[in-house]
């Protein structure tokens, strides 16, 4: 999304696919770890939300829905840097929210 001049449906749209995957993630995350626990079930499912809306961005930019994967590819190859550096910034933040949600699940653990 364009910073300040992005539109908030459509990018509501196009992150559609990386919610429902967080939702299923928090729901199999609570299912693992029992409904005790709370908080860490859905900062995993936050943080696939962000690792998942980093992927999605890329496939959205180069096209692989709309057209041939040849020429998905070849757009995919010629994004400029910074999308990429965009897509990596985000996608390792959310596997630090993964881990931070894992340390604090952990030390929850070992409290029991």
């Amino acid at each position: 999304m364009a910073w300040k001049r992005g539109d908030l449906l459509g990018v509501a749209q196009r992150l559609i696919g990386a919610a429902v995957l967080a939702l299923i993630v928090v729901a199999g995350t609570l299912v693992i770890a029992g409904v005790n626990a709370v908080l860490a079930p859905f900062a995993i499912g936050l943080a696939a939300f962000v690792m998942a809306g980093a992927v999605t961005d890329l496939v959205e930019r180069a096209g692989f829905l709309r057209s041939h994967s040849y020429v998905a590819l070849k757009r995919l190859t010629g994004l400029p840097r910074s999308a990429f550096g965009t897509a990596l910034a985000h996608f390792g933040l959310g596997a630090a929210l993964l881990g931070a949600a894992r340390r604090n699940g952990a030390r929850n653990v070992s409290r029991r």
